[in-house]
């Protein structure tokens, strides 16, 4: 009888495998990475214990994943998470890469102390700039919201830290008497007429007003008319609903690193 093979299609066969990894404060991204896209993702929570239980599962049911990865590029903004990240590599065969303001990405940091920048925030800019051009305004609405700011040169010129909606609503609850822990929904007016509705009012609307309020004095000192391209792990916790003007990449940071990791470990190779 003659011996069958599982012949992979020809585009899995020619491209090469990476994983790139975006470590944040609530949870982990993971990108299953081609040159051209990122082909699969998923999110673990932030909890060292589950990331290198959990992450082999999770990519052992991903089909990509039966051809050997070639390594990973790692943003993290969780040192206490970085040996997990570490262990996981080697259980995977892998060597991870760390992004850092030392990577060579082709952007200019215009920052006083470099070294300060979250990874993440570099992986952003990278992407907002390959792929939607600059000027360029990314907000990243997650644990903090952050906005980076790239001039029409393609610099990054710094940027805006705020607190996120999750960690506002942790603060009320946690610095006063009488406020309740609540779910973070949208309620059915801006005038609460509960408790409830009005710290759901202060954390979508609240929200939505201080984002646009800084996008607006951010424009005012970029010049010219920077695309806004909103991302983040709470992003659909904001925008839902929201008609604000703006582009929409959840997986934004994930490609600022496949792109970073063409760049850096692929042509080095």
């Amino acid at each position: 009888m003659k011996k069958t093979h599982n012949i992979l299609p020809r585009w899995q066969r020619e491209k090469r495998y990476f994983l790139v990894i975006d470590v944040g404060n609530t949870t982990v991204h993971f990108g299953v990475c081609n040159q051209e896209r990122i082909l699969k993702q998923f999110r673990l929570p932030s909890i060292a214990s589950q990331l290198c239980k959990e992450a082999p599962r999770a990519l052992g049911r991903i089909q990509e994943c039966t051809i050997p990865l070639g390594g990973a590029l790692v943003s993290s903004v969780v040192p206490l998470l970085n040996s997990s990240i570490n262990s996981l590599c080697r259980r995977l065969g892998i060597k991870p890469t760390w992004l850092s303001y030392k990577t060579p990405t082709g952007i200019r940091l215009l920052y006083r102390k470099p070294r300060e920048i979250g990874s993440d925030r570099i992986a952003n800019a990278t992407a907002a700039r390959e792929i939607y051009g600059v000027p360029a305004i990314v907000v990243d609405i997650g644990t903090a919201i952050t906005f980076d700011c790239i001039s029409a040169e393609g610099a990054y010129l710094g940027g805006v830290i705020a607190p996120g909606p999750m960690l506002s609503r942790a603060a009320l609850a946690e610095r006063t008497g009488l406020l309740p822990l609540v779910d973070i929904e949208r309620p059915p007016h801006i005038i609460g007429k509960s408790t409830v509705h009005a710290i759901q009012a202060g954390m979508i609307f609240g929200t939505r007003a201080l984002i646009s309020g800084i996008i607006r004095g951010v424009q005012k000192e970029i010049g010219g008319r920077p695309k806004v391209i909103f991302t983040g792990g709470q992003l659909e916790l904001i925008i839902h609903g929201w008609d604000y003007p703006k582009l929409v990449d959840p997986l934004l940071t994930l490609q600022g690193l496949r792109i970073i990791y063409n760049k850096t470990v692929v042509s080095s190779q």
